[in-house]
């Protein structure tokens, strides 16, 4: 009896060993992989493609196994599928753990990317970022260290129907430039209508403050926002936006007062057409030789009459 008892205690022993062997070591149920915040940082930029760097932070089992890092990049017009990326995750780590993940993707795109982290086809946690914009942001050689830290605007003259405005800027760099492009423009507030425009090169020193002036001439009594573009090359580097008012009785919010606009004070001069001068009447030229056999003829002429007279 006491043998039987003891087969049966091995027995069931032997299927218990063998069920634990066949569970799998980690607990499915237990392990979490959570996705807390997501960092991005441009890092090379040339003219075509952008590097971005993605740092992910995340809370997990210290020691989930095969859990994957997994950064998709859909077309945001399409959503098709363009770019993907994946880094293991190692195995050991601490519960407050952060992945870094560099992704080389093309500018010419706006851009769903949804970060993951999976394990065997299982998604533990996922987030969404849209990026746009990266056919804006020049490459590495054209990046110009410039700030534009304020600016000043002063009425300096003003003839018949226009203002004379000078626009004082505070520009700061970490290098020197010899020759800045600037694009400077007013544009009309009410009709986004184009009053001024032209483009200057500055220098621009480093160490120091730079006073920046450009001289406007607009339309009186509208207000206008002026905007200062810093160019490189095919690039805009840098930028600023201010309001000017030279009506600022129409710029009260919720002001009933209907504005009157008058098209023709935002014709610019170099825009205006220019009179045609009237050509004068045309003339058909005489055919090839024509003239050769008239000067002959009169010059015998002349002759004859000058031996007749002497003749008389």
């Amino acid at each position: 009896m006491k043998t039987l008892h003891f087969t049966i205690a091995v027995t069931l022993l032997a299927i218990i060993s063998a069920i634990i062997a066949a569970l799998p070591m980690e607990d499915e149920k237990s392990s979490y992989a959570y996705i807390t915040d997501v960092e991005t940082r441009a890092g090379n930029i040339n003219s075509t493609h952008a590097e971005l760097i993605f740092s992910v932070k995340m809370t997990k089992s210290k020691d989930i196994e095969g859990l994957y890092l997994r950064i998709k990049f859909f077309d945001a017009s399409t959503n098709l599928l363009l770019n993907e990326f994946s880094r293991k995750i190692p195995e050991k780590t601490e519960e407050y753990h952060s992945e870094n993940l560099t992704c080389t993707i093309a500018k010419n795109h706006d851009y769903r990317v949804k970060i993951s982290l999976e394990k065997d086809g299982r998604i533990y946690s996922t987030r969404e970022i849209s990026i746009f914009g990266l056919s804006t942001i020049p490459p590495d050689d054209e990046k110009l260290e410039i700030v534009i830290k304020g600016a000043d605007f002063t009425v300096t003259g003003k003839s018949d129907d226009r203002v004379n405005i000078t626009a004082t800027y505070y520009i700061e760099s970490i290098e020197t430039y010899e020759k800045v492009r600037f694009r400077i423009k007013a544009v009309q507030l009410e009709s986004n209508l184009l009053a001024d425009e032209f483009w200057a090169e500055r220098k621009v020193e480093s160490g120091k403050t730079n006073l920046i002036k450009f001289n406007l001439t607009l339309p009186d009594k509208y207000n206008y926002r002026i905007v200062l573009e810093v160019w490189s090359k095919n690039y805009v580097t840098g930028k600023r936006e201010n309001v000017v008012k030279l009506n600022p009785e129409t710029f009260k919010e919720g002001s009933s007062k209907e504005d009157t606009f008058r098209v023709e004070d935002f014709i610019r001069e170099q825009e205006l057409r220019r009179p045609v001068p009237t050509p004068p009447p045309y003339m058909p030229r005489a055919a090839p030789g024509f003239e050769l056999v008239t000067a002959i003829v009169s010059g015998g002429a002349v002759l004859w009459l000058r031996k007749r007279i002497m003749g008389d």
